[in-house]
């Protein structure tokens, strides 16, 4: 009634609600709305914009708005992109939009716009926006674009989020949190390690071949060769994702904005992509060194030396074309240096002379070619070498520079061949006889000591190492009447430079009398028979002295036709022995020659008790083939009869000698052979030590412990190999694996022969073995342990086996011994190394009996998932085939098959807690996915022990968010490393109610309990608390529509009720989209209302007008029971809180309740 007054003073008449006024006439909105100013924040991508009134923010097309850099038609501008933008969605003059991601970096990728106030403006066309009303906003061209209010610059430096190495093609890219300037890369500033500790680093260098054209978010160089050589040379670094980290240095690179990158110096990132060098390297170029006997191989990328191999990989050819000219196949060789771009290869001698023999064939650099085939070498990643069908040239040649030289020499006085010996190929052409001359000795003054030949011809005209020439008569009978070259002792050789040349017109080296005249090596003599005179034996020497009446030849000894005798007329009683092949003799054609009597003749003299004990009792016998002189002529024979008494003797003082030795491993015998009879009783195992080679280094030698010997004292020593030293000696790779990586030391108190004299130490260099016998024997299995804790699986052998066979493919755990219907096959091992007992650790060094392996996690939640399998001792047990390893010999393990498995020795059950390493949201379909770090038993799983919360820590803010689940059912009941949740539709709605929780992802947290899940061995789940909320993986939204459940129509109390699947947005709620119906003739379309209540609910009340109130009471057909009361709405009714619009009614849909 106070509401106004008349002119009066009287107030207006009361209309009280029940009979309220209906306006005679509504004017609608009809001013379109326009914007006043507008903000820019470039740090966080915000658009701010004020507009003159309220506007519809589900109208906004940011497609239809431009940034622009002045008020010039079609200057720098970007037309805004809808996708990764976010707008607010409540209806205000203010509105709020959050660029995102490609509209900030398209922004910043176009220089002189939006970096200051000066050069942002905006314009739009009248799609861009309506008010509440669907009045358009009034259009801003670019000619009148509207300049920023308020601009704030971009002040955050690039964040390098990850990174791709491609060793393939050279390339490195770099992807950016937003557009850098690729012009400011430093990238000296860029370091690569293997790991996140930095170890084995490389730093690049500032210089690249080609960069990424235009400044974006990404950049693409291609790395310099050098780099690239570097990178590949470090077989630690780079070779896999997991060994390629990046970290990159303060001011490596700037934005658009010219601020730098944050230091991540030592937050080393891995790479997102990592590609390994696929591509073949090429031969470039070689270099000829005759010289020295190399080719110098240069090529585009570092090679492995490792992977060299002559083998049928190297053809020479003296042109172009190999067909048209002679080729040659290069037998051996050998490589000089380390990993690089550039091998030298060492030819042999054999094939630098084979070369040598054949005319205009590398001697200079155009008949130098070669072609090699993909074996030849690999690179770093090893990628074979790109073969060369076609001849490569060589860039240099060096010829042969180096004199030749006599190495030796030979003469045959019967068919009167002097042979020349030389270290290379020779012209035998070239040979000049007046150039050489023999004499008696290396230095002699007199005429009549010297002797210069007058001719000769060739014996072999073919040119090699070995020179043939055929003496003349004359000069042959004029040796003899010199008394030269009678015997080997005077026999001498003396050239002059001019005698011969090499196939380089090398002369050869002078040989001067005096100063290096050379001596004959192979000497066949012309002479009478010979006799012995004298003899002397030593058994402290063991040697037999033999005196003769002239010079003998050497060569001409046959040893087993002397036999010593105890007495001068031999009869039946007579102890006698015949020497044997094993005596030999060293020394030269002379009238006295030393016999070296063999080992087996020694020990043989040694054991008679009445012979060649003293002078009396040693006599010789000998035949006419026993020797003859030098010219070929037979020694006289001394019978049985009337044999030669010693003319001294010595006794036995010398030290036993161990003079070879033969190792078989299949026996485990290592068979001794001394130079005599030794005590077996003085042994000392521990003295003797097997080596692989000169080195003492624990990796390549073993001093033996507890093996024992043969039980009889003879020159053979029995060594049997306790199992300790067998393993021991097997662990070691390089250690007796066959005859050249078999050596042996021991010291003098490792054996004393029979007189105990002890032996004779062998040191450097040590003593190899005669033979070598491989170990055939199979491994096999002793026992095996199972930790559930850390994944572990111990396998104990009865010998050391080679990791490097093992293949753990017919691994297979079984319940029982006999039956594998329960059972579980490995699909590989996460690693495995040997392990030694003795330290309780993994040894990296050596192979060891026991294999430590540690299993797939894909494996280990198999297993787990088993519920009657390796749960306990009582139902472990393993079985596998024969490929699962082989022993140190490449003997295959004997196989334990699935029906006589073997039981676990130890057992140690899983106890370490599982833990969720991240989960999902679907909001849309109310779905958790959860993912634990090991199988979970999804019986055990509690939903209500589940909380989502809006921040990390419930602790920082007072506007944390929370909700705790009453329920939730299992989508797929199976035990696994996850869980899918469907939580109950009152949970959802009840989520959807809280605006500030699980809208996205940076608003959804999961704290979980003790209690929420069990693994199978009913640990609890480690939670996750309140203070530490787990973020989201995968955040989907709502997208789906709401949709009406049920509505009732109060004519008493003039209200609509509603009730819809889900919470919805009240703000959003147009009435005038509703229309009543008596489901036949009578349709009305309310003109308004009021919402009642105004929380976010799944009900929601509208009083209605009125007028609409009073055409519905006047109408008699409409809504006058339930029968007659019926609704239809269009999808602008309403909205639920994710903006999804209602699903209209289009058919007529009837009151659940009327009043």
């Amino acid at each position: 009634a106070k509401t106004v007054k008349d002119m009066n003073n009287n107030f207006v008449e009361v209309i009280l609600p029940i009979n309220s006024l209906q306006a005679s006439q509504y004017i609608q909105d009809m001013i379109r709305p326009h914007l006043i100013e507008f903000s820019l924040d470039m740090n966080s991508a915000l658009l701010l914009l004020t507009f003159s009134e309220t506007i519809l923010v589900s109208s906004i097309d940011l497609t239809s708005v431009k940034l622009q850099s002045s008020r010039i038609y079609n200057d720098v501008h970007i037309d805004l992109q809808i996708s990764n933008s976010n707008i607010s969605t409540i209806n205000d003059p203010d509105i709020r939009i959050i660029l995102g991601f490609n509209n900030a970096n398209s922004l910043k990728m176009i220089p002189g716009l939006a970096t200051d106030p000066t050069n942002t403006f905006i314009s739009f066309s009248s799609n861009f926006v309506t008010d509440i009303n669907s009045n358009n906003i009034i259009a801003i061209s670019q000619l009148d674009a509207l300049k920023v209010t308020n601009f704030d610059p971009d002040v955050e430096g690039p964040l390098l989020l990850s990174f791709a190495l491609d060793l393939t093609f050279d390339m490195l890219t770099l992807y950016f949190d937003e557009v850098v300037n690729i012009e400011s890369l430093a990238l000296s500033l860029l370091t690569l390690s293997s790991d996140i500790l930095g170890s084995n680093s490389f730093r690049f260098s500032p210089t690249f071949e080609t960069i990424t054209d235009l400044n974006s978010t990404s950049l693409s160089l291609t790395l310099s060769t050098d780099d690239v050589n570097a990178i590949k040379l470090n077989l630690l670094l780079a070779t896999s994702v997991n060994t390629t980290y990046l970290v990159m240095s303060d001011d490596s690179i700037f934005d658009m904005a010219l601020i730098s990158n944050p230091i991540i110096r030592f937050f080393p990132i891995r790479a997102k992509y990592f590609k390994s060098d696929e591509i073949s390297p090429n031969l470039l170029s070689f270099i000829v060194d005759m010289d020295s006997g190399l080719l110098i191989f240069n090529f585009d990328e570092p090679v492995l030396v490792s992977s060299f191999n002559y083998t049928s990989s190297i053809y020479l050819s003296a042109s172009l074309n190999s067909s048209l000219s002679f080729s040659y196949l290069v037998n051996e060789a050998a490589v000089n240096g380390t990993n690089d771009v550039m091998l030298t290869i060492i030819l042999s001698s054999g094939d630098l002379n084979d070369i040598k023999k054949q005319d205009d064939f590398f001697v200079s650099r155009g008949t130098s070619f070669l072609f090699i085939t993909s074996n030849l070498i690999r690179d770093m990643n090893n990628n074979p070498i790109m073969p060369l069908n076609a001849s490569l040239q060589a860039i240099m040649f060096i010829n042969d520079t180096t004199m030749p030289v006599i190495l030796s020499f030979g003469l045959d006085m019967d068919e009167g061949i002097l042979s020349l010996t030389f270290p290379e190929t020779v012209d035998v052409s070239s040979v000049m006889f007046e150039s050489i001359t023999f004499q008696k000795a290396a230095n002699v003054t007199l005429s009549t000591n010297m002797y210069s030949l007058t001719d000769g011809s060739l014996y072999m005209l073919e040119d090699s190492t070995v020179a043939y020439l055929r003496l003349v008569n004359f000069d042959l009978n004029a040796l003899k009447e010199k008394s030269i070259a009678r015997t080997s002792d005077v026999t001498y050789l003396a050239i002059e430079s001019s005698a011969i040349v090499d196939k380089s017109n090398q002369r050869v080296q002078a040989l001067k009398n005096g100063v290096n005249t050379l001596k004959v090596s192979r000497y066949l003599p012309d002479s009478t028979s010979p006799t012995l005179d004298i003899y002397v034996l030593d058994l402290t020497k063991g040697t037999i002295t033999l005196n003769f009446s002239e010079t003998v030849a050497a060569s001409s000894l046959n040893v087993t036709e002397l036999t010593f005798l105890a007495d001068f007329n031999f009869s039946s009683h007579t102890e006698y022995f015949s020497l044997t092949s094993n005596t030999t003799s060293n020394s030269t054609d002379s009238h006295i020659l030393t016999l070296i009597l063999g080992i087996s003749d020694l020990n043989y003299i040694k054991q008679f008790t009445m012979l060649s004990t003293s002078v009396s009792n040693t006599f010789v016998s000998l035949t006419s083939k026993f020797i003859k002189d030098t010219f070929g002529n037979p020694v006289i024979p001394i019978f049985r009869n009337a044999s030669l008494q010693a003319t001294d003797f010595f006794t036995d003082t010398i030290n036993p000698r161990l003079q070879s030795y033969t190792i078989n491993l299949d026996s485990r015998i290592i068979t001794l052979y001394f130079t005599e009879t030794v005590n077996v009783s003085s042994v000392n195992i521990t003295q003797l030590t097997i080596h692989c080679n000169n080195s003492t280094a624990s990796d390549c030698s073993y001093a033996l412990q507890n093996s024992s010997t043969s039980d009889t004292n003879q020159p053979i020593l029995a060594l049997q190999l306790s199992n300790t030293d067998f393993n021991e000696v097997a662990k070691r790779e390089q250690l007796a694996t066959r005859v050249s990586n078999s050596f042996i030391s021991i010291s003098t108190d490792f054996i004393y022969d029979m007189s105990f004299n002890p032996v004779l130490p062998i040191h450097v260099p040590y003593l190899q073995a005669m033979s070598y016998t491989s170990d055939n024997a199979r491994p096999f299995l002793m026992s095996f342990s199972l930790d559930l804790n850390f994944g572990i699986l111990l396998l104990t052998f009865n010998e050391v086996v080679n990791i490097s066979s093992f293949s753990p493919f017919s691994l297979r755990l079984q319940m029982n011994a006999t039956s594998r219907l329960v059972s579980y096959v490995l699909t590989g091992v996460e690693s495995s190394f040997a392990y030694d007992k003795a330290y309780q650790s993994i040894d990296l060094r050596y192979n060891q009996p026991i294999l430590y392996l540690s299993l797939l996690e894909s494996d280990l939640n198999d297993i787990k998932r088993i519920t009657n399998l390796a749960t306990s001792k009582s139902n472990t047990f393993i079985s596998f085939d024969s490929n699962l390893i082989a022993d140190m010999g490449t003997n295959q393990i004997e196989e334990v098959s699935f029906s006589s498995a073997q039981p676990v020795n130890l057992f140690i059950p899983d106890r370490i807690q599982p833990k969720l390493t991240s989960f999902d949201f679907d909001l849309n379909t109310g779905v958790l996915n959860f993912t634990f770090s090991e199988t979970v038993n999804f019986s055990s799983f509690i939903a209500n022990t589940i909380t989502v919360q809006s921040r990390e820590n419930s602790s920082e803010t007072d506007n944390v968010s929370y909700y705790t689940l009453t329920g939730g059912n299992l989508i797929r009941e199976y035990d696994d490393t996850f869980i899918r949740v469907k939580l109950t539709m009152f949970d959802v709605n009840e989520i959807k109610k809280l605006d500030r929780l699980a809208t996205s992802n940076l608003d959804t947290y999961i704290v979980l309990q003790n209690n929420t899940v069990l693994d199978m061995f009913d640990n609890d789940l480690l939670a996750v608390s309140t203070l530490h909320g787990l973020m989201v993986n995968t955040y989907i939204n709502d997208s789906t529509p709401p949709y009406l459940v049920s509505f009732s129509l109060n004519l008493s109390s003039e209200i609509l009720t509603f009730t819809l699947n889900e919470p919805v947005d009240l703000v959003s709620t147009l009435a005038s989209q509703i229309t009543l119906s008596n489901n036949r003739t009578e349709f009305y379309t309310l003109t308004g209302g009021h919402v009642y209540n105004q929380s976010n609910e799944v009900t929601f009340e509208i009083t209605l007008s009125t007028p609409d109130l009073n055409y519905l009471k006047q109408n008699s057909e409409l809504t006058v029971s339930i029968y007659s009361s019926f609704i239809l709405f269009t999808s602008d009714l309403i909205s639920d809180v994710n903006a999804n619009r209602v699903t209209p009614i289009i058919s007529p849909f009837q009151a659940e309740d009327f009043y």
